[in-house]
């Protein structure tokens, strides 16, 4: 089409020129031009209208090639420089173009920049990060967030439904989509069971386009913490109200008015026994707290002669249970370590062995030398210890299923200052349990 153009003009020109040419001829001769004057005219038209075509096709390739540039800086295509002579009427227009191209450059490179800083953040950050679009496709996404969904997530675009499973989580997208707003709170990933702090964070680009960011903060530990919070300031509670309850009771009884001597004397007996439960609970708390403040005052004894010491304070407990007790240690087995913090363990683990036995039961203790240091193991044959309870019975104030010892008293403190000194040595704990043959615990301490 522009070619057709280009020869509607040139045979134009043609044609005014030997119009002209002719005139001027006629009004200088007077008469009607010869052959050869037309010809010289015809010639010299000929010649002029290829110079002016050259020139104009000269200046249609220049301005194509500009416009072509122009596009091309538009739609982010190739990088190059339009190169014209000086001498040409578009010179100083082409000096403009590479200019705003190497601008444009600058620009580029330096967005790339920022942008793959901004990833390696992203990529960096102890928080789940997912940026969406307003098409719903996944822009950006960091490895955090995968490990809080339990999915691998793809770095190329897809829809964001294919990564988050949960609804609430999906929801919370879709109502900062429809009310432009921030908007926050704790989910429970489905796949990973996770707790996590989700922040939807809507961004307007313009009246159209818009970006969603989901940012996910991992609190299960946070929960954790929190549940067991609560459950010790329960626990606590509630052992100490038992105590404190009965002894109020019993003294106002007293105070009351005059009391045989024999309901005196029995009143008075409950009132003793609750303040000792009372006083044995507040000695394990400080256990507890000793266990992991003190320093280890290290030394020479015979575990023999600390056994038997143990032994004896629950001598009558044993007796009326009519339980065995099978030591398997050499009589003269000397260990290099905390002695009163060795004897709180033992005695912990003696207390339980007999507490939850069964009567007429047996309780074997075994204690030797390995490479690294000494093991000691104290099992029984008692009710046992679930799987779930397993998980559990080293934290503060825990006690197995009450529906599994409902006649056994307890404050659920003992293996949790157990565990606590023998962390506090640099030891290591294992239970073995089964609710048909009873309970099997060793440490292991290092020299």
């Amino acid at each position: 089409m522009k070619q057709k153009i280009k020869w509607i003009i040139t045979m134009l020109i043609l044609l005014l020129n030997l119009t002209f040419s002719m005139t001027l001829l006629w009004d200088v001769s007077g008469t009607l031009f010869s052959k050869n004057s037309i010809i010289g005219v015809c010639v010299l038209s000929f010649i002029e209208i290829a110079i002016l075509y050259k020139i104009a096709s000269k200046a249609g390739a220049e301005s194509e090639l500009m416009a072509n540039r122009l596009n091309s800086l538009v739609n982010k295509g190739d990088s190059y420089h339009v190169l014209l002579d000086t001498d040409s009427p578009n010179f100083e227009l082409s000096k403009a173009i590479n200019r705003v191209e190497s601008y444009q450059k600058k620009r580029n490179i330096h967005y790339q920049v920022q942008n793959n800083n901004y990833l390696k953040l992203i990529e960096h950050l102890t928080v789940g990060v997912m940026q969406i679009d307003h098409k719903r496709q996944v822009l950006v996404v960091n490895d955090m967030i995968s490990k809080l969904l339990g999915q691998q997530i793809e770095s190329k675009q897809h829809s964001y439904i294919d990564d988050i499973k949960t609804y609430k989580l999906s929801g919370l997208i879709e109502k900062a989509i429809k009310t432009q707003e921030k908007q926050r709170d704790e989910v429970e990933i489905e796949n990973t069971n996770k707790v996590v702090d989700a922040t939807v964070v809507y961004v307007s680009n313009n009246n159209v386009e818009f970006q969603v960011i989901v940012i996910l903060y991992d609190i299960t530990e946070l929960k954790l913490l929190e549940r067991m919070q609560n459950e010790f300031v329960g626990n606590v509670s509630h052992e100490l109200k038992t105590p404190v309850t009965a002894i109020k009771g019993f003294a106002e009884t007293l105070l009351e008015g005059p009391v045989n001597p024999d309901t005196t004397s029995k009143f008075l007996n409950i009132i003793y026994d609750e303040s000792e439960k009372l006083e044995i609970l507040i000695q394990e708390i400080l256990k507890l707290a000793k266990g992991q403040k003190t320093k280890e005052n290290i030394s020479s004894f015979n575990l023999d002669a600390v056994i038997n010491y143990e032994l004896d304070l629950l001598s009558n407990a044993i007796k009326s249970k009519n339980l065995i007790v099978d030591k398997r240690i050499k009589k003269e087995f000397y260990i290099k370590f905390d002695r009163n913090k060795i004897a709180t363990i033992l005695g912990n683990l003696l207390q339980n062995a007999v507490k939850y036995n069964v009567d007429n039961g047996r309780i074997v203790i075994e204690a030797g030398k390995i490479k690294t240091g000494i093991f000691i193991s104290i099992s029984d044959t008692g009710i046992g210890i679930s799987n779930q309870d397993k998980k559990r019975i080293f934290e503060r104030f825990y006690r197995v299923d009450p529906s599994r010892n409902k006649q056994i008293e307890g404050n659920g403190l003992g293996l949790a200052i157990v565990q606590e000194l023998v962390v506090s040595m640099g030891g290591k704990i294992s239970v073995k349990d089964s609710t048909s043959r009873g309970t099997k615990i060793t440490i292991y301490l290092q020299y």
